[in-house]
């Protein structure tokens, strides 16, 4: 009888354990991000994001999404990543932010327009694939619908 409750209890302490250890942070770094109900219009009209009328312009949007959205022109179709970095999301200088010669898309941010800080040294293209890791993982994408000069953003 003894020997069944220290399986018994043996068997309860193994499953514990592997509960906890999958709710925690992977090794590497590479979290989900948290997940956001995404659904937004946009007029690319508006002054503040006519730049997305631009191949290889891009403009961020903070009213939607985990931590906003990066828009992007990318060869004439407009996208629409989560701006939080799929390295550790959750960190809060895990922010995706895009380059000023607007070629790629950094984890940090500027400083005063100048300076830029990187978080993860994470890079991606512009079609929100890594180019430079820690990162193993692409930008999140959500979905873009344009009629005419509005953007629909959904996930």
């Amino acid at each position: 009888m003894r020997q069944y409750k220290l399986f018994y209890l043996f068997t309860i302490l193994v499953l514990f354990l592997t509960i906890i250890s999958s709710c925690s942070k992977t090794p590497d770094g590479n979290n989900a991000i948290p997940y956001v109900s995404v659904n937004t219009q946009l007029s690319i009209n508006d002054p503040q994001y006519t730049k997305l009328q631009y191949n290889n312009q891009s403009v961020i949007y903070e009213g939607a999404g985990y931590k906003g959205i990066v828009l992007i022109n990318y060869a004439g179709t407009i996208r629409a990543f989560e701006r939080a970095c799929p390295y550790n999301p959750t960190d809060a200088c895990a922010t995706l932010t895009p380059e000023k010669g607007g070629l790629r898309v950094r984890c940090g941010s500027y400083s005063h327009d100048t300076t830029f800080a990187a978080c993860c040294n994470s890079k991606f293209s512009l079609d929100g694939n890594v180019l430079q890791g820690p990162s193993r993982y692409p930008m999140r994408q959500y979905n873009v619908i344009q009629n005419g000069g509005i953007l629909t953003i959904t996930n």
